[in-house]
């Protein structure tokens, strides 16, 4: 397994939800760039900052993530803040956001509601209180994936992986059939808790999963340092 990680220069990472995919991208890009004496948890927490990767860290949302940061005028680093994502709420019709506390709960679409009408392609969403998560996933998927194609995202990304790369948040059959063109090598994290949700993206991890296509699993299931032991051991 050791062998297998080093030997590719492509790693994508893929799971649901909160399940840890960020913590292992970058615990990986620590431990595949210090040689074994530095692998100890208490230096990664303190200094793998002054650290320089060997592997570089890119999402297929990082293109989706700079232009919405554009449309709403805000910094891209917003989109990475779970708070934003998920307490904040957009009006479609004047862009206008505010934290969903000040907005009332009826106006706010709940996520089962959101899929049913993402799936209808109900025109009552442009007229909606989105939270900026489900703006992603809608504009992302149904907007610009509709308009450009499955691979909108994926070209954008890829033209980036001519250096060792590691990809923090595969979710669809087609950035899994890319990165395996590439000889690619695709974990997946499991979480307890983490479940996967009604959207196009964690319905395909889901039969990824079932199907067994992953290289890797990786049992988030303990605590960080728990979690970064394990990391420490592939690489």
């Amino acid at each position: 397994m050791k062998e297998k990680l080093r030997s590719h220069n492509l790693i994508a990472i893929s799971g649901c939800k909160n399940a840890g995919k960020d913590s292992i991208t970058s615990m990986l890009q620590y431990c595949l760039s210090v040689p074994k004496i530095l692998r100890q948890y208490w230096i990664y927490k303190n200094f793998r900052k002054w650290i320089s990767p060997k592997y570089k860290r890119l999402a297929f949302a990082d293109p989706l993530k700079k232009m919405l940061a554009i449309l709403l005028n805000v910094p891209v680093s917003k989109f990475n803040n779970r708070h934003f994502k998920e307490d904040c709420v957009i009006n479609i019709p004047t862009l206008d956001y505010s934290l969903s506390a000040f907005n009332e709960e009826s106006d706010i679409l709940s996520d089962s509601k959101f899929n049913k009408l993402v799936k209808n392609l109900d025109p009552i969403l442009t007229q909606s209180n989105l939270t900026i998560r489900q703006l992603m996933q809608y504009f992302g998927t149904n907007g610009m994936q509709m308009l450009f194609g499955k691979k909108v995202w994926i070209n954008s990304t890829l033209r980036h992986t001519n250096s060792p790369t590691i990809i923090s948040d595969l979710r669809f059959k087609a950035e899994y059939n890319a990165v395996k063109e590439r000889d690619g090598f695709v974990i997946y994290v499991d979480r307890p808790g983490c479940e996967f949700g009604q959207h196009a993206s964690e319905r395909e991890m889901e039969e990824l999963l079932n199907s067994n296509k992953y290289d890797l699993i990786i049992h988030n299931d303990g605590s960080v340092k728990d979690l970064f032991n394990k990391i420490k051991e592939l690489c």
